[in-house]
């Protein structure tokens, strides 16, 4: 179950990562972006996009 948890956390954060991004190159300022801090001890990727 942790592991589900853990993958459901990190997964919705790299697509708000990513919908943040989109945001900021329309000239849309989010209310507050993710920080640091929120992701710490997730495994998220260092990208916003796969290469």
């Amino acid at each position: 179950m942790h592991d589900v948890l853990e993958r459901t956390a990190w997964h919705s954060a790299q697509h708000t990562r990513q919908l943040i991004l989109m945001l900021q190159t329309y000239g849309i300022e989010p209310d507050r972006a993710l920080t640091s801090e929120d992701l710490a001890g997730l495994p998220v990727p260092d990208e916003v996009w796969d290469r």
